[in-house]
């Protein structure tokens, strides 16, 4: 809105515009704090809870990791084993589109001794979903196909999505199983993309 450059940190709409937060916040006090319209004239209303705020953490490359860890798993996965482990007792769930990804994911928790739960369809998915709630396994591995729907799973705060999902709908329930009514804590979204 104030046409100056970009900082660390910024809002983003729905529609995908994004903005400085500081003008964002002044627009919402200039309407009376309920809705804006987006500033582009896109002719979307944007309500509060809808505005994310996207944040420039690390200007690394992604590739090097804050903590060692056992094997190797590909760049990706070597990373994600050691963002799970730098989570200091809080829960997660992961999410990938693909079995064999959540394969060589599993197989590098274990080698790492990382509890997690992987349920699968049929009549142990329920059990599975028990284990994770009760505390035993902080990690619960999904496929999104299966897990985006219907769950709440507040009991974890962070959600680390392995690829990104050409579907923003799926995208967006997978995210919302720990991000809704019921959740005390505050939550945390984790990308994993990789250049080229």
């Amino acid at each position: 809105v104030c046409l100056a450059a970009f900082g660390e940190e910024r809002s983003v709409l729905p529609c995908g515009h994004i903005f400085h937060p500081e003008c964002v916040d002044r627009l919402f006090r200039q309407s009376g704090g309920r809705f804006v319209h987006c500033p582009l004239r896109c002719r979307n209303t944007v309500r509060r809870e809808d505005v994310l705020l996207a944040s420039e953490k690390s200007k690394e490359d992604g590739s090097s990791l804050p903590q060692e860890i056992k094997g190797d798993w590909g760049t990706k996965v070597n990373r994600l084993i050691a963002d799970v482990m730098d989570l200091k007792g809080d829960r997660a769930i992961i999410f990938s589109q693909w079995e064999e990804m959540l394969d060589v994911i599993a197989e590098g928790l274990g080698a790492n001794q990382i509890i997690f739960v992987r349920p699968r369809s049929g009549k142990r998915f329920g059990e599975d979903i028990k284990r994770f709630r009760s505390s035993d396994a902080p990690i619960l591995l999904m496929n999104v196909k299966n897990g985006a729907e219907g769950l709440t799973l507040t009991e974890a705060n962070h959600v680390f999505m392995v690829e990104p999902m050409l579907n923003c709908g799926l995208d967006s329930q997978a995210i919302n199983r720990i991000h809704r009514i019921g959740q005390a804590s505050k939550t945390y979204v984790h990308r994993y993309i990789v250049a080229d």
